[in-house]
């Protein structure tokens, strides 16, 4: 939020907040705004006064250089000393590493990588406030079970937000439920100083984040954005939606290795004999025939 000052920006920079903010003077303004068109909803390029205001991570920061200087507006993040219990698998490492390098963007795992563990090893690496948003508000109590498990934090400085329960002053984690969020931005009814409150946000099961509700919460931050997802990209191929706001695919593993099981069954039946009884047995009751 940018409070009730216009801020003044010089015509020839580009400036970085919530947004991006490209000089129009330097860019095809029409373009812009049928490229960040989506369907009946209106362009994500805004034109304002002497720039185009468009999601922060449209362009990569080298096409942003061309254009001119870029200034980033700078915010004073509160900093907690939560530190991590759990030592990562080696699996995870990579993962970890390129979370702390990326600025932003998406982390793509399968299921049983432990994308919960990584992003509160993260969290704990960052030491700066952080902001967990949950789609399923029954998500709340397992991600503060986690944290507690995970991390050396005291429970009372994790906060909830859901509903009318707004704990998020004097916390260094803050559970968020999506929908809450959403309602609130949409009514603009969101506490003073609370987006600008929290220098990460992480975003589970990011691909929701292309619904045209829930893409509003997108830009609310301005700290890090990183999003979660085993599957980016979606059916109606608005995926682009969120990668704009939080940033690119950064990471990607979700293959799993298969190893197989065997299991040995002690007869009296020789191979032949046990093979005729599963045929003539019904299909669940077999036991080497599938």
């Amino acid at each position: 939020m940018q409070g009730n000052i216009k801020p003044v920006r010089d015509p020839e920079k580009v400036y970085v907040d919530t947004y991006t903010w490209l000089p129009i003077s330097k860019v095809n303004a029409r373009a812009l705004r049928s490229a960040l068109a989506y369907g009946e909803a209106p362009s994500e390029a805004k034109i304002i006064d002497t720039h185009v205001r468009v999601p922060r991570k449209f362009l990569p920061q080298s096409k942003l250089q061309r254009l001119g200087e870029v200034v980033v507006r700078p915010y004073n993040f509160p900093k907690h000393n939560v530190e991590s219990k759990t030592t990562l698998r080696p699996y995870q490492v990579d993962p970890l590493n390129s979370m702390l390098q990326s600025k932003g963007g998406i982390l793509k795992l399968g299921c049983g990588y432990g994308k919960t563990v990584l992003s509160l090893n993260f969290i704990a690496r960052k030491g700066l406030k952080a902001a967990v948003v949950l789609g399923n508000t029954s998500l709340l109590a397992q991600w503060k079970g986690e944290i507690n498990k995970h991390l050396e934090i005291d429970p009372e400085r994790v906060g909830i937000v859901q509903g009318s329960n707004w704990q998020w002053e004097d916390h260094d984690i803050v559970l968020i439920s999506l929908a809450t969020l959403s309602r609130r931005a949409k009514d603009n009814r969101i506490p003073e100083g609370f987006c600008e409150s929290f220098g990460v946000v992480i975003y589970d099961e990011a691909h929701h984040l292309s619904a045209p509700m829930f893409s509003k919460t997108c830009p609310l931050f301005p700290g890090e954005r990183h999003g979660l997802t085993a599957t980016p990209k979606r059916e109606d191929g608005l995926e682009q939606v969120f990668i704009n706001h939080l940033g690119p695919v950064h990471f990607s593993k979700v293959e799993q290795e298969l190893i197989p099981t065997c299991l040995f069954v002690k007869t009296d039946l020789c191979a032949e004999e046990r093979m005729e009884l599963d045929r003539n047995s019904p299909k669940d009751s077999r036991v080497i025939l599938d």
